[in-house]
């Protein structure tokens, strides 16, 4: 019988040479005191975590938002802060500079965004916390969440969308494709406070781009198409659920965990029967095509800039939003 070695050094100091040699040997009263010593484990186990619930680690204690509204901070309240969040138990900070305050009460301008000021402000602020052994995190921008005057629209966030177009060959087809400016699929995108200004704007203020053009012969029967139960699984699975902020952890990672069946009736249409015509759309979205014989589906893939800003950003901060 093996025996822990740290339980073996406890244990003979509590039960003297003749014990051990007992459990060493494997009989009767050695298996008991391995009970005995597997319980003594558990306790100390037990009080070991109780302890270090009371009195954590740095590594292990809570951590809190730290506020700079309007930069509106001088060293003196810094250190304060500090010293505070250390005497109360709180082992890391993360910065976060905004303007005004969460409850709309006006605060006055102090030091400006990534201004000197502000950066002397900051390395004050490192210089404390690690005077008092305090872990400071900083968020990569002014207001909430990420984003700011240097977020070019090629970098901001962006929807990926669709457009559809039938036609019938055979024929030697030249028009313009429809944009996919539509919002199929996000209809519940939380993008404030730029949604109001972005949401009709034109396509090419919010910098549209192609990805690809395909088409594929439509079945007679319609048969392609997807309208049983598994139907309401495919904006999970296509990663479009998740685009609303409205929509539950549950709803969006649920339905990727459901198994696809395969049902006697599906018509999938094969890879080798989809054309890309990509190459074959103009510069102004005009598609050149000879089109074969049959009934035809055409789908136009883009992305364009969802315009969301930032919140609660200073002015000299303010811009477009990465997410």
């Amino acid at each position: 019988m093996r025996i822990n070695r740290r339980i073996f050094i406890k244990l003979s100091s509590l039960t003297g040479a003749n014990v051990i040699v007992a459990v060493i040997a494997g009989n009767a009263a050695g298996r008991g005191v391995q009970q005995l010593a597997e319980s003594i484990n558990d306790h100390m186990i037990a009080d070991d975590l109780q302890e270090r619930f009371k009195n954590p680690t740095d590594t292990a204690k809570s951590s809190c938002y730290w506020w700079w509204f309007n930069g509106n901070v001088d060293k003196e309240g810094i250190t304060r802060d500090l010293e505070e969040f250390r005497a109360k138990g709180i082992g890391s900070v993360f910065l976060i500079n905004s303007a005004g305050g969460l409850g709309g009460k006006p605060i006055p301008q102090g030091a400006k965004f990534l201004s000197g000021e502000w950066k002397e402000l900051f390395r004050f602020a490192l210089s404390e916390a690690h005077r008092l052994h305090f872990e400071v995190g900083l968020n990569l921008c002014a207001g909430w969440a990420m984003g700011g005057p240097w977020i070019q629209p090629a970098d901001a966030g962006r929807w990926f969308l669709q457009s559809e177009m039938e036609i019938t060959g055979p024929q030697a087809f030249s028009g313009k494709l429809p944009l996919p400016g539509n919002r199929s699929g996000y209809d519940n995108v939380f993008n404030p406070p730029g949604f109001k200004d972005y949401i009709d704007l034109p396509l090419e203020k919010l910098d549209y781009r192609d990805t690809s053009v395909v088409a594929f012969q439509v079945p007679g029967d319609e048969g392609y198409q997807l309208k049983d139960e598994r139907a309401k699984w495919l904006s999970a699975k296509t990663n479009r659920k998740d685009a609303s902020n409205f929509t539950r952890a549950k709803d969006v990672m649920g339905p990727t965990l459901v198994e696809w069946t395969i049902s006697p009736y599906d018509k999938p249409i094969p890879v080798t029967n989809v054309i890309d015509l990509t190459s074959m759309l103009t510069n102004d979205g005009t598609l050149n095509w000879q089109v074969p014989a049959g009934k035809w589906k055409i789908i136009r893939t883009g992305h364009r800039m969802t315009g969301s800003r930032l919140m609660l950003a200073p002015p000299e901060a303010d811009g477009l939003s990465v997410g």
